[in-house]
């Protein structure tokens, strides 16, 4: 027995390995680059020139050395800040801080030493506005700071969307969509750390309802492009909206929040003559930081959701008429069904309620309700056919119409509770190797009240 489980357990780990093997190219969803050429005063190529790359809030370095012809290329970087350091025997160490690295951004450098000694450093800091030319895609990005700040109803990520030039409301049945240059509003990707967020027969956002958007306060970036996509992404033509969780870094930081509303805030419509009670709360907070300086990093959102409100409702119901039998307006509906049980029918039926006789099942409805449609009481179902258990259920449950229009109006009242469960932990294994783990759990319930 022990013989064969061994060979399962290897193909098992062999499997596992192989899918961490091909996972490798999601990165560039994911992550940025960071290329660059070094070069000497006269413009000559500099090889074997040694390139540190620092994110500055974890403290994790990536090194390389330059190529033959004096290039260089790190892959596979979490967005953030970035310091790049260039140091070769003979020349002044050459820094370039604050590089701004965004999702799926390749950043370039261009390193130019000067001869001297090595203690001594040049200095150049990154421009707040960096322009990306190594590719023709067309898009915007929104750091952590500007999400907090933008009025999100019901603090959806999707609808960040809006702020790119271009993007439209949907004016199709998809409401909580948008279009995007003209595409449809289903031809949309959305990716959340590099994962397909998207509802596979329907193409929308799976996270996209008042009950469960991905919180805010978790989002460290949102990248969307909007024209000219890149091959990494395909199977759509809309936009791509990239979202990034945040990670923990070598200080501790924190945030806690609520949002209130209320029935008090809420305006009736034109038809309505009271206003629907409306009571939602949104509160929650994050946590972040190392679990082992420069090494290992934690980070943790809670956000839970309350929400109370009344709905409007509007279902059709028996009209007196109908509960005493009555249906002659609704006979040419009734014309091509048959009785499933032996009934009664009508004076100009073969089966009379006086003959004391039922017609078998499977008797057509016209025949036992409509057989003289000139009749007075074509359409009118003896009460002698009727079951005492329903008429005793309708009469304790089924309301009489309320509405012009035979329907019976009543507002549904919907608890909703929500929580949300994000966490991320991010290992600086190597100077070359790096690994992050992510887990999203959100459990929905809903009463109608």
């Amino acid at each position: 027995m022990r013989l064969r489980i061994v060979p399962t357990l290897l193909a098992g780990l062999a499997s596992l390995f192989l899918c961490f093997l091909f996972a490798v190219p999601v990165l560039a969803q994911v992550t940025g680059s960071i290329r660059g050429t070094v070069v000497d005063p006269s413009g000559a190529s500099i090889p074997g020139a040694r390139v540190t790359v620092t994110e500055t809030q974890t403290g994790a370095k990536r090194t390389t050395t330059t190529a033959d012809d004096g290039s260089f290329l790190v892959v596979g970087l979490p967005a953030g800040t970035y310091d790049v350091t260039v140091s070769k025997s003979g020349f002044e160490a050459f820094v370039q801080r604050s590089i701004r690295l965004q999702v799926a951004e390749v950043f370039v450098v261009h390193a130019s030493m000067k001869v001297g000694a090595s203690s001594a450093t040049v200095e150049v800091t990154a421009p707040p506005l960096q322009v990306n030319t190594t590719t023709m895609q067309l898009g915007g990005e929104l750091t952590q700071g500007a999400i907090s700040d933008y009025p999100i109803l019901n603090r959806s990520w999707i609808n960040l969307q809006q702020t790119l030039p271009g993007v439209v409301a949907s004016s199709d049945r998809f409401g909580s969509n948008f279009a995007t240059n003209g595409n449809r509003t289903q031809a949309n990707g959305y990716l959340v750390n590099g994962t397909d967020n998207n509802d596979l027969p329907l193409n929308t956002p799976l996270s996209n309802n008042a009950a469960a958007p991905l919180s805010p306060d978790a989002i460290q970036e949102v990248k969307v492009v909007t024209n000219t996509l890149n091959p990494e992404y395909g199977r759509n033509s809309g936009a791509i909206m990239s979202v990034v969780t945040k990670s923990g870094t070598n200080q501790w930081h924190g945030s806690g929040f609520e949002y209130y509303r209320n029935t008090s805030f809420n305006a009736r419509t034109f038809f309505q003559t009271v206003t629907p009670p409306f009571h939602q709360n949104q509160f929650g907070g994050t946590l972040g930081g190392p679990i082992l300086k420069n090494k290992f990093f934690g980070f943790f959102s809670y956000e839970g959701g309350r929400l109370f409100q009344g709905v409007s409702q509007n279902t059709p119901v028996f009209s007196p008429a109908e509960r005493g039998g009555d249906w002659s307006t609704s006979i040419g509906s009734l014309s091509s069904n048959v009785a499933p049980i032996p009934l009664f029918g009508n004076a100009e039926s073969p089966c009379p309620v006086s003959s004391n006789t039922q017609c078998p099942a499977g008797t057509s409805y016209a025949t036992l309700f409509d057989s003289v449609p000139t009749a007075a009481d074509a359409g009118i179902v003896p009460s002698q056919d009727f079951n005492p258990v329903a008429v005793n259920l309708m009469s304790q449950y089924v309301p009489l119409p309320n509405t012009p229009e035979g329907t019976y109006a009543f507002p549904e009242l919907i608890k909703t509770t929500t929580d949300q469960y994000l966490g991320r932990l991010d290992m600086n294994l190597t100077t070359h190797d790096s690994a992050w783990f992510y887990f999203f759990l959100q459990p929905n319930n809903s009463t109608d009240l």
